[in-house]
């Protein structure tokens, strides 16, 4: 998550107060209700899911290692699909939570399983109890609820070049700064851009 968000634009050195903390700890239920259901629904359709799927990659020097969870790992027939499942809703969404999920099938890959498919899960602004069909491969469709937004990210040798996922993986320790919109709400007194804003 963390490199997802460098990626992004945030700084690393954010750290939000105690009541930003607690407002977001406050979407954890909310994030494990819509993982579970979407899980027991693909459950449903013949896949075996695992939640919160070890993702885990050492660094060429050894010393150093990536390390995450996948919401959901579901495997039905030698298909694969990674989930990663967001509490908010789909207009709330950052270019953090795509990264995020393309690092998790590059480490996966990277494991050796051949992911075929990485699903985004937002929530809808339209709560229903419609069903939707979500394709997610040319063969292979699954019916989901209709209250969640489904974004399939395009992977292919053409996106892993414009993102340079390898390359991002092997410079893990990123030495620059960027102010983010979350470092108007950071409480980190050390941070360097802090200090720096209020310098100026």
């Amino acid at each position: 998550d963390r490199i997802a968000g460098t990626w992004a634009g945030e700084c690393p050195q954010v750290r939000l107060s105690e009541e930003d903390e607690e407002r977001l700890e406050g979407f954890i239920p909310i994030h494990d209700s819509i993982k579970h259901e979407i899980g027991k629904e693909l459950e449903r359709q013949g896949f075996k899911c695992n939640e919160e799927y070890p993702v885990e990659y050492v660094m060429p020097d050894g010393n150093r290692r990536i390390v995450g969870k996948a919401d959901l790992y579901c495997v039905r027939d030698g298909f694969n699909v990674v989930v990663e499942v967001k509490s908010s809703f789909i207009g709330n969404g950052k270019p953090r939570d795509m990264m995020q999920l393309y690092l998790y099938h590059y480490l996966l890959t990277r494991q050796g399983i051949n992911v075929n498919t990485a699903l985004l899960v937002y929530r809808n602004y339209v709560d229903t109890n419609n069903k939707v069909n979500v394709p997610l491969s040319e063969d292979v469709n699954v019916s989901l609820p209709g209250k969640y937004v489904y974004v399939k990210l395009r992977i292919d040798d053409a996106v892993r070049q414009v993102l340079r996922l390898e390359e991002l993986v092997r410079e893990f320790a990123v030495g620059g700064y960027v102010i983010g919109r979350d470092c108007e709400y950071c409480v980190n007194e050390a941070c360097p851009l802090i200090r720096t804003q209020r310098l100026g």
